[in-house]
C-alpha cells in the first residue's frame, strides 16, 4: 500500500511541476510593468543579450550544471523589481552581474516568500538530501572483487589499502558538490530550484566567467566613441571560444548499432555526463575542475575505428 501511494504521489508531482513552471512565467509577467513598452523592451533585450552572452561563453545549459533560461529570468526579474527605473540594457546586465557576485550564496534567491506550511514546498533539507543521493551514494570501498582467483592477492591487498587512504579525501571532495550551492527558486507553488544541477565546479566556472563579463561590460560603458563601443560590444557578446579556454580536452563519444535505441541511449549518457565528470574525472588531485561545453554536442564524423558497424553516433 505504501509503495502504491508513493508511486501515485510521484506521478502526480510529475504532472504538477511542469504546470508550476508555466504558472511561474505568468507570475513574472504580472510583476513586470504594464503599458510601459520601453521598459518591457529593455527587460527583454537584456534577457536575450544575457542568454547569448552565456551561450557564447559556455555557461548556458541546465543539463550540464550551468545557468538556465529560467534561472536568468528569475534573477533578472528580481533585479528589475529592485531597480524599476533602470533605463539601459547594459545597466541592468551590469546589476545582474554584481548581484550574482555579491549574493550570499547559498542563501536562496527568490521572488516573494516560501510558505513552509504547504506540502511539497521547497525546503533546504529536501534539496540537500537529493544532492547527497546524487554525489555520495556511490562512495565506499568495494569489498567484492570480481575474478579474485585470477588476481594476485598481494596486489589486491595493496589496492584496497590505497583505496582506503584515498577514501577520506575523495568523500571530502564530493561533499563540496553535495552541499547547497545556488538555489534559485521558481515563484509558483510548488517551488523548484531551477539551478539544482549547478555543482561546486560549475559554480566556480560561472563566477569566473561573470567576473570577466563584468570587466568587459565596464570597458564598454566607459567608452565614449560609438564606433569603438560597438566593436567592444561585439567582442564582449562573442565571448571566448571554448577551445581557447583550455589546453587539455576529452571527447565523449556515444555510439549505437540501432539508430532508434541509440538516440535514447545517448540522451541518457548526456544526462549523466554532469555527474560522472565529478565522480570520475575530477577524482584526480591535479585536476581542479572539469568544464563540458554545452554547445559542442554534435552528430557527425569521428574516428572509424570507434564507430565501425555503428549506425548511430554522437559526441561531445
Amino acid at each position: 500500500m505504501d509503495v502504491a501511494l508513493n508511486n501515485a504521489m510521484n506521478n502526480s508531482l510529475g504532472r504538477v511541476f511542469p504546470l508550476s513552471g508555466y504558472k511561474s512565467n505568468l507570475i513574472i509577467k504580472e510583476l513586470l510593468p504594464k503599458n510601459q513598452e520601453q521598459k518591457i523592451k529593455i527587460f527583454r533585450s537584456a534577457l536575450i543579450l544575457l542568454k547569448i552572452w552565456a551561450k557564447n561563453n559556455s555557461i548556458y545549459g541546465n543539463q550540464f550544471g550551468f545557468l538556465s533560461g529560467t534561472s536568468m529570468l528569475i534573477m533578472l526579474t528580481k533585479i528589475y523589481l529592485l531597480y524599476p527605473n533602470t533605463c539601459s540594457v547594459l545597466v541592468i546586465i551590469d546589476r545582474f552581474y554584481l548581484t550574482f557576485l555579491t549574493w550570499n550564496w547559498p542563501r536562496p534567491f527568490l521572488i516573494g516568500t516560501i510558505d513552509d506550511s504547504l506540502i511539497h514546498s521547497w525546503r533546504i533539507d529536501t534539496e540537500l538530501f537529493a544532492r547527497e543521493i546524487t554525489f555520495l551514494n556511490k562512495q565506499g570501498i568495494e569489498e567484492d572483487w570480481e575474478d579474485v582467483d585470477k588476481r594476485d592477492k598481494k596486489y589486491i591487498k595493496m589496492e584496497k589499502e590505497k583505496l582506503k587512504e584515498n577514501e577520506k579525501g575523495n568523500i571530502e571532495r564530493l561533499e563540496k558538490h553535495s552541499k547547497l550551492i545556488m538555489p534559485i527558486l521558481t515563484p509558483a507553488y510548488p517551488q523548484q530550484s531551477s539551478a539544482f544541477n549547478v555543482n561546486y565546479s560549475t559554480m566556480k566556472i560561472i563566477k569566473q566567467t561573470i567576473i570577466e563579463g563584468l570587466r568587459g561590460l565596464r570597458q564598454i560603458r566607459n567608452l565614449n566613441e560609438a564606433s569603438h563601443s560597438n566593436e567592444t560590444l561585439k567582442k564582449w557578446i562573442k565571448g571566448v571560444d571554448f577551445v581557447d579556454k583550455y589546453n587539455h580536452f576529452v571527447t565523449i563519444i556515444c555510439v549505437g548499432i540501432d539508430k532508434n535505441i541509440g538516440e535514447d541511449f545517448c540522451n541518457f549518457v548526456k544526462n549523466r555526463i554532469r555527474v560522472e565528470l565529478v565522480l570520475s574525472l575530477e577524482e584526480y588531485p591535479k585536476l581542479e575542475y572539469s568544464h563540458i561545453s554545452p554547445n559542442k554536442s554534435k552528430k557527425g564524423k569521428c574516428e572509424k575505428r570507434l564507430i565501425a558497424g555503428k549506425k548511430f553516433k554522437k559526441f561531445w
